[in-house]
Formats: C-alpha cells, structure tokens, sequence
C-alpha cells in the first residue's frame, strides 16, 4: 500500500506491507441451466465470469481502510471452490491487519463487492449472487463497529434477477458511497439481469 501526502510539488511517498492470508483466483459463477435454440439435445450451463482476484472497492475513514474483491474459497460441506468475497479491514495509523475474511455460501456464487462505510465506522456492502436456481442477483449486508471480527451480517437480499447473463464478460461495476445528507445511510447500485442484457439496480441502505 502507498501512502501519498503533501504538496504537488513536494509529495511524499512511502510503501506500506502488511501480510494477508493468501487470495485465490474465484472460479467463474455458476447460474440456472439453459436451453439454447440451436443445442435441441441438451441444456448448457453457462458460467459468470468472475475475472480475477485484483481490489473491487476501497474504502477510508479515521485511520481505518476496507477493501472487497474477488476470492476463491471453499464452503463447509460443500464439494467444490466457489467464488466467494473477501474483506479486508486495515489500521492505517498502525499498518495492522484487523479482519481478514472470505463470505461464501454454499453451492452459489458471490462476486463483485462494493462498500463504503457511514459516520459511525459502521460498514455496508453490496454484491452479486447466483446459483444453480437463482438467476444473477444482488445482496447487501453490513458490518457493524459492535459486530464480531470477522464476520458480516446475515446477507438480505436486495433485487432477485429473472434471467441469466449469456455474454462472455460480466459487468464488474458494483458501487457504494456514503449519503452527505444522512450520516446513517450508503447508497448502493450493482448488475443484475433482468432481461436477457443487463440492468443496474440502485437503492439507499439505512445502517
């Protein structure tokens, strides 16, 4: 991590590391099988593409820095990865690792986090999911100040989509920001597949 400050002409720049544990490439979600015209035979299962494991979204307030993205990680008795989403919390006053984290669940897919944090520390986050069953969709949850380490609130769910995403690149623009007006409230927007392109899904989250 680089620390900037300073005047244009006069910036400093020093180099921070801290270790994580070690972050995997998330293997491509997975969605609802699909029959398509031209394969009469059999139903394809196409995947979502998760892209790799490089930082989704940052976020700083008072000396603490959040940052989401994708990981690969295995689920308890589930049978194989899934892409899940890690959260990584650091002091940046101390450079000490707080929280080190993947959220998964089992047999579906989660990717593309957003998050921002409200005037209180308190966290909130949005990102994709999808499964066998479930078309791709959004979720939110939160990580209170008061909250375990580690741990993010149970997951609700924000838009359910109805149809899956056919293309072969997933759209990885998730976003958060927290309300100048309303020192509890983060507003939140994410992909989700209403019809068969994608559509983008935006709400305000009370913390």
């Amino acid at each position: 991590m680089f620390f900037v400050d300073g005047l244009l002409s006069d910036l400093h720049i020093r180099l921070v590391a801290a270790n994580i544990q070690t972050s995997h490439v998330p293997p491509d979600g997975i969605q609802p099988a699909v029959a398509y015209p031209s394969v009469t035979s059999h139903q394809v299962q196409p995947e979502v593409g998760t892209g790799d494991s490089r930082v989704q979204s940052a976020i700083w307030y008072r000396s603490m820095l959040w940052i989401a993205f994708n990981d690969g990680c295995y689920v308890k008795n589930d049978t194989k990865s899934r892409s899940c989403i890690r959260f990584i919390e650091l002091n940046t006053s101390t450079s000490n690792i707080m929280q080190d984290f993947d959220v998964g669940a089992f047999g579906s897919s989660l990717y593309y986090p957003a998050l921002s944090m409200d005037k209180a520390g308190n966290l909130g986050a949005i990102f994709g999911y999808s499964s066998n069953s479930q078309n791709p969709s959004l979720l939110i949850s939160k990580h209170l100040s008061s909250d375990l380490p580690n741990s993010i609130e149970e997951p609700q769910i924000l838009k359910l989509g109805r149809t899956n995403e056919l293309s072969d690149r997933y759209g990885d623009y998730s976003a958060a920001s927290s309300d100048p007006s309303d020192e509890s409230a983060i507003w939140v927007a994410g992909e989700y597949h209403e019809k068969p392109t994608w559509s983008t899904y935006i709400a305000r989250l009370h913390i």
